[in-house]
């Protein structure tokens, strides 16, 4: 009797132990699945230069800073960062390079070439930069009255590199999450699925990007009213995949042509997101097959009775009755060929309606991990107790 409780008592302790096993394993697919996507874009609009990363959406894993998250964007789009601190501490991004730079620092600063090795391809950086007139004005007025620019000369960078203190005394990369830029680093903000985050590259202490707040007082005050452009980020990235569509490229390079202006005004970046959402919509939505008309063609039938006839009943009568067959199967092929052409927007709905169908299957299945999860450490939890007083009561 007492060998077959100490048998009982083994079996289900490793019942609960390989329960506890099964749980710590759906714990960490549900981390390495992620938990949504978030908005990223690499910015040197004041410098005349554009996008270095356009808007983009990338997969965001549980857990992940935005430090780390931002060195896999740079390197995914063939460019290099160079950081002190690291990804997950005191993390500062000082420059970001070309994809060339094969150095294992710059300036003293780490090269994110060491995390994560060589990029795939080399992006080039700007060789020359196009200070905006509006913002070259604010910074020579600025330097003038000693509004903490102390130092602007638009030719003062290294080429293949941009970063701290290149231009002017009061540059540098600064990052907005929602339109709002945080008093911590990138390491200290945890990203959540849907943010949009941009990577700005300022001259003025964040005067010239809506940012002054997040450096602290004493730095000058803004130069001039700032858009909030998350909308418009978001939007051109979700159009990205259908810029094949001529209505979709041209509306996305009017929206790019808004975002890269500094001081573009907010009735500005809303029109062209608007017009870029509308491109986008139509492009999803499957055009309609052009009608067909069943009814054969006048000519044949005109041709054959205006053609002279040959001598001899038995030739006219063959002739007759081929152009009454042809005559027959016209309309039979027409209607086949709209039939097809019909079928062409059902079975592109279909193929549509798969990927919907799979996309709701993952997100329920990432919906029930976690649940799972649950469910089995409360049963090795309830197997555990029941042991333990199973074991009080026996004494």
């Amino acid at each position: 009797m007492k060998r077959k409780i100490r048998i009982w008592k083994r079996a289900a302790v490793s019942l609960a132990l390989a329960l506890l096993m099964l749980s710590s394993v759906c714990l960490n697919r549900a981390e390495a699945a992620g938990s949504g996507t978030v908005t990223w874009s690499v910015e040197v609009f004041t410098v005349g230069c554009g996008y270095l990363v356009e808007p983009v959406e990338m997969p965001l894993r549980q857990g992940e800073n935005a430090a780390r998250q931002l060195l896999y964007v740079l390197h995914a789009h063939g460019l290099v960062g160079y950081y002190d601190g690291t990804p997950d501490s005191n993390f500062y991004l000082a420059y970001i390079g070309s994809g060339s730079q094969t150095a294992g620092s710059y300036s003293g600063y780490t090269s994110s070439r060491s995390l994560l090795g060589a990029p795939s391809y080399a992006a080039s950086m700007p060789s020359s930069l196009h200070i905006p007139s509006r913002l070259d004005s604010c910074l020579r007025s600025a330097m003038s009255s000693g509004d903490g620019i102390n130092n602007y000369d638009p030719t003062y960078f290294q080429s293949g590199y941009l970063g701290e203190f290149d231009v002017t005394n009061g540059s540098g990369w600064m990052y907005s999450v929602n339109n709002t830029f945080p008093g911590t680093g990138f390491a200290g903000m945890t990203l959540s699925d849907g943010d949009v985050v941009r990577v700005q590259f300022t001259l003025a202490y964040g005067n010239d990007i809506g940012g002054g707040q997040g450096v602290g007082s004493g730095y000058g005050s803004p130069y001039y009213a700032v858009a909030n452009k998350d909308r418009l980020t978001r939007t051109m990235a979700q159009a990205a995949e259908y810029r094949s569509d001529s209505g979709v490229a041209s509306a996305y390079a009017a929206a790019k042509s808004a975002a890269s202006a500094p001081d573009a005004s907010q009735s500005t970046v809303d029109a062209a997101c608007s017009a870029l959402e509308r491109a986008l919509e139509a492009a999803k939505t499957p055009a309609a097959p052009e009608p067909q008309d069943p009814t054969p063609p006048a000519s044949s039938g005109s041709s054959s009775q205006n053609s002279p006839k040959p001598s001899g009943g038995t030739g006219t009568t063959q002739e007759s009755t081929t152009t009454q067959q042809e005559a027959q199967e016209d309309p039979q092929e027409q209607q086949a060929t709209g039939e097809d052409q019909e079928k062409t927007p059902t079975d592109d709905g279909s193929e549509q309606q798969k990927e919907q169908e799979e996309v709701t299957q993952t997100g329920k299945g990432s919906i029930w991990l976690p649940v799972l999860c649950a469910v089995v450490t409360g049963v090795a939890a309830v197997i555990a107790y029941l042991l333990v007083r199973r074991r009080q009561r026996r004494k």
